[in-house]
């Protein structure tokens, strides 16, 4: 995905997402990211120094983030370890699996909804279509 296909105000913050990761992102996923960013940026301009670090870690996360099909795929296998574990009452290894899982879920912070809601406004009926069978993938993960 290149900078072109987005609005201009966005496109450098496009260039803060690691190549290998832009490489793999569709484009209405690098959009929802970028706006993302862009408004945490924002965000973090108002709050207090304290709270406005915690937001540009988490804007800079939000660019280094892996795509999200790929965040799903590891997310459903961290769960079939915790199915496994469970299963052979493995406290130990289940306790290992959980902080697998925090950790993913701390390095790939979550995009509100309200986002998906805006990268969509810009998507084509293709990113669309692919935009909604990742939802309903993840509503069924949840």
């Amino acid at each position: 995905m290149s900078r072109e296909h987005l609005p201009a105000q966005l496109a450098e913050l496009a260039l803060q997402v690691p190549p290998e990761i832009r490489a793999e992102l569709p484009r209405w996923e690098l959009v929802a990211r970028v706006y993302y960013v862009q408004s945490l940026h924002e965000r973090a301009e108002w709050e207090p120094p304290e709270v406005a670090g915690q937001t540009r870690v988490t804007a800079s996360r939000v660019l280094t983030s892996m795509p999200l099909e790929r965040y799903l795929d590891a997310v459903k296998g961290l769960g079939d370890e915790m199915a496994a574990a469970s299963a052979a009452e493995d406290h130990d290894e289940a306790g290992r699996v959980f902080a697998r899982l925090h950790r993913l879920q701390r390095e790939n912070p979550e995009i509100p909804a309200a986002v998906w809601t805006a990268a969509g406004f810009t998507a084509t009926a293709d990113e669309l279509t692919a935009m909604n069978k990742l939802a309903i993938r993840v509503l069924r993960a949840r």
